[in-house]
């Protein structure tokens, strides 16, 4: 018999993405190259470290290319659960959530979404610091929240 305490664990916020064309998920490179991972942590304001071990990394589709259809149907098939920061409209829309504007967060089964912009750099969103800096906010709540 395991009497050993129950060890409780933080299940981090993941930061779910569109598909890459390194292969790799939001993965802030080390130089600060501008991909969409080193926007989104030169936003938050947290250190590379921090932002690596606050966040998990997804992207809905494998390979280099977006196909909505087929990010419908691998949304339909990966468990969501936490927090989940969407980056852009069209993971939105293939996770099925309902038309919202940005910085919206719906509650839906054992998740809760937040949409923030896709951070491209194509983004127009971005070009505007209230939303760089309402981006920031959230990913810092998000990344030190209890």
């Amino acid at each position: 018999m395991n009497l050993s305490p129950r060890r409780s664990f933080k299940l981090r916020p993941l930061l779910l993405g569109m598909c890459s064309r390194t292969g790799r998920a939001l993965l802030p490179s080390a130089s600060g190259k501008a991909s969409a991972a080193d926007r989104l942590l030169a936003m938050s304001g947290l250190t590379r470290s921090k932002f690596m071990a606050a966040f998990r990394r997804e992207n809905l589709l494998p390979g280099k290319e977006w196909d909505q259809t087929k990010a419908r149907r691998s949304a339909r098939r990966i468990k969501l659960r936490g927090d989940v920061v969407v980056l852009g409209k069209s993971v939105w829309r293939a996770l099925g959530l309902p038309r919202s504007p940005f910085f919206s967060e719906v509650a839906a089964g054992a998740a809760t979404f937040h949409l923030v912009p896709h951070p491209s750099g194509r983004c127009r969103a971005y070009n505007v610091s209230a939303t760089r800096s309402a981006t920031g906010r959230l990913l810092r709540r998000l990344a030190t929240r209890p």
